[in-house]
């Protein structure tokens, strides 16, 4: 009875559900210029796991934990030019908005003899060098652990810029505007004859939300597209191109527009919603597109056959839906965030699509004319048909083979399971050719790299950790952590 009142409605009064469809879609658009990308990777901690408690209380009492990394390959990095040049970026880079502390050659402490015993100086005493002051500072500096690795390489032909940056919770571009300002420092200041890097936190995720942002808005039109180009080779007319796109785009806007209103943002696994979406949903709505046709050719009446389409397809595509629903939907129980937030969205994400297909692709055939006969029956004899008829004609005819070939391909997938690998490094995510792997490389390759831990130690009383013991237990952990 209601897949009746529902399909005469829809027949009766196509407008009215074409403005009600585009009512929610511009309520549901309004909301896209508002999404955001999360690329955070603390999110892909689980809840209450104690390494995220940790890092809170770390950020708490710490206020920061990031910092940016400037490698310049000068060729000798206790030269009068490049100790001018990293003075010189030293203090530019300090005036950057979000810079907390800037660390290089020219201002780094050494520990150093002096009459009462040992005193705390800069490194670098004066502008201009002798050649006798020039060979102490290149011998102190690379006997330094503290520094050799840190503010210059090894083989002191790479000097290095070391900044920490204030961590700002409430304003999340400040990366963006951050990592452009130090580009634009490194891009006026450095010159062109020597090899720049630059890497560190903010500069990693303001390029992993931009390649996260890129692939979303590249994935999307090509999955359209190919989506499109296999709707014409199939139906060979465009209304059958058109309107399903029209159909999930709708659904699309739907989805991403109801994660804005829930207070959420695309991330690195939401991100596959929409390319998911389109092919899921272009199904149920090419079944109402077909079944109209076959009702049609039958009847020859264009609203008796839309309504036996829409009586014929609610419950088994609701069904399907609402299996495939439930499938994405038991990914709500993961303690890991994005993973949970992707397996609702995508729950509700099929379920618009279902709605969008039941209601709004009918109303749009009921003004629309009729197919011609010689197009509906058109496609018994294209090429798509003949394969499927190759393909069921095959698998009777010669049942134990295609068991055999599946067995095959199962045992083979069987025995690469476990060749399967977990990456955790992002970096290894980029192509080797792109600007932050090759910076990343140079990075570990000439001085201490761009990737920091940190050790949190907390005492049970005031000046505990500076006791001599604890010092000492502090100074041997460090020396085993040193790679």
């Amino acid at each position: 009875m209601l897949t009746k009142r529902l399909s005469a409605f829809v027949v009766d009064h196509p407008w009215w559900v074409i403005v009600i469809i585009f009512a929610l879609t511009g309520l549901f658009g309004s909301r896209l210029g508002l999404l955001t990308v999360q690329t955070e990777l603390e999110h892909f901690f689980l809840e209450g796991d104690p390494s995220i408690e940790f890092y809170h209380r770390y950020l708490d009492r710490f206020d920061t934990d990031e910092f940016f990394l400037l490698a310049i390959k000068t060729g000798d990095a206790f030269s009068d030019d490049s100790l001018a040049l990293v003075r010189r970026l030293t203090d530019r880079l300090a005036q950057v908005n979000h810079v907390k502390q800037v660390m290089s050659l020219t201002n780094i402490t050494d520990i150093v003899p002096d009459a009462e015993g040992l005193a705390v100086q800069k490194l670098v005493l004066g502008e201009t060098l002798s050649p006798a002051q020039r060979e102490d500072l290149h011998r102190r500096a690379l006997a330094n652990p503290l520094i050799v690795g840190t503010v210059v390489s090894a083989d002191g032909k790479t000097t290095a810029i070391f900044g920490r940056t204030h961590r700002v919770e409430n304003e999340p571009g400040y990366r963006h505007q951050l990592t452009a300002d130090l580009k634009q420092v490194v891009a006026e200041m450095v010159p062109a004859q020597y090899e720049a890097h630059l890497a560190g936190a903010p500069v990693f995720q303001t390029t992993y939300d931009n390649y996260v942002s890129t692939d979303l808005l590249t994935f999307t039109p090509v999955t359209i597209v190919l989506l499109a180009a296999l709707m014409l080779l199939i139906y060979r007319r465009w209304r059958a191109v058109w309107l399903p796109m029209i159909c999930i785009l709708v659904a699309l806007v739907w989805t991403l527009g109801a994660l804005q209103l829930a207070g959420k943002a695309l991330n690195q696994v939401t991100n596959i919603i929409p390319p998911l979406l389109l092919v899921i949903g272009l199904a149920v709505i090419v079944h109402v597109i077909n079944r109209y046709e076959e009702a049609y050719l039958l009847s020859g009446d264009k609203k008796q056959a839309i309504r036996l389409a829409v009586e014929h397809l609610v419950l088994p595509c609701f069904l399907t839906s609402l299996t495939t629903a439930i499938g994405f939907g038991s990914l709500g129980v993961s303690r890991i965030l994005p993973i949970r937030e992707t397996g609702l969205l995508a729950a509700v994400g099929v379920m618009m699509t279902f709605a969008i297909a039941i209601t709004f692709a009918p109303a749009i055939l009921a003004l629309l004319k009729p197919p011609k006969p010689k197009v509906a029956t058109k496609r018994q004899h294209d090429f798509i048909a003949k394969l499927l008829d190759a393909c069921i004609r095959a698998v009777q005819s010669r049942p134990k083979t295609v068991l055999l070939i599946s067995l095959l391909f199962t045992v083979a997938a069987l025995i690469g399971l476990p060749m399967l690998q977990v990456e955790t490094n992002l970096i290894e995510y980029f192509k080797t050719d792109s600007d932050v792997r090759r910076s990343y490389n140079f990075l570990e390759k000439n001085v201490s790299g761009a990737n920091a831990f940190e050790f949190f130690i907390e005492g049970q009383s005031p000046d505990s950790v500076i006791e001599p013991a604890v010092l000492r237990a502090i100074e041997a952990t460090d020396r085993k952590s040193v790679v």
